[in-house]
């Protein structure tokens, strides 16, 4: 884990992960593998905890806290 925490950061960031599963999931829908109704709920609500996440970074960014 040590290894890839060093070389790979990515991989630890919900930020990754929230937009990685979002775009899973809006893939699935579209190709109807599941309800496409249910996978876009889904893809919907990941996508806004991601995006308010990245908002929230920002803001503190931008504050200087």
């Amino acid at each position: 884990m040590k290894y890839l925490k060093e070389n790979a950061p990515i991989l630890f960031s919900p930020t990754f992960w929230g937009l990685t599963f979002t775009a899973g999931f809006s893939v699935l829908g579209y190709y109807e593998v599941a309800d496409e109704g249910l996978l876009t709920i889904i893809a919907t609500y990941i996508g806004g905890i991601t995006g308010v996440n990245i908002v929230w970074k920002f803001g503190k960014k931008v504050s200087g806290k």
